[in-house]
């Protein structure tokens, strides 16, 4: 396995500092959308049930 953002090596030297925030705010990304899927599939299957909002909360 190569190193970690390996793609990002050949990056302009005046915009290396820029690697960190974009490796994060790409994970953060991800982790969110990921998040996201499974309340709405969470949602999706309460609403299937016909579970009503009012007994969740």
């Amino acid at each position: 396995m190569g190193k970690p953002a390996a793609d990002l090596d050949g990056l302009n030297p005046d915009h290396a500092y820029l690697r960190t925030p974009i490796l994060v705010i790409t994970i953060l990304g991800i982790v969110t959308a990921q998040v996201v899927e499974v309340c709405v599939r969470r949602l999706g299957t309460m609403v299937r049930r016909g579970a009503e909002l009012e007994e969740v909360i």
